[in-house]
């Protein structure tokens, strides 16, 4: 199966830029279960902070990762 989780652009970008989720969420200032939810879809609207420090450690535009 290709590099790809449907619905996980988010995921996708994390595992892509070497991250581990409980690293990328300490980094940005969430637990683990917390990014795990927004990876997962469970957590539809993330804060609008959440976005862009997510955005800014992994290197790529906040549409990229939530649309």
């Amino acid at each position: 199966m290709p590099d790809r989780v449907p619905g996980s652009p988010l995921r996708v970008a994390r595992v892509r830029a070497g991250w581990r989720l409980a690293a990328l969420a300490a980094k940005v200032g969430l637990n683990e279960t917390s990014l795990w939810r927004i990876e997962a879809g469970r957590t539809k609207k993330p804060k609008q902070v959440t976005r862009r420090r997510l955005a800014a450690v992994l290197k790529v535009k906040e549409a990229v990762l939530f649309g």
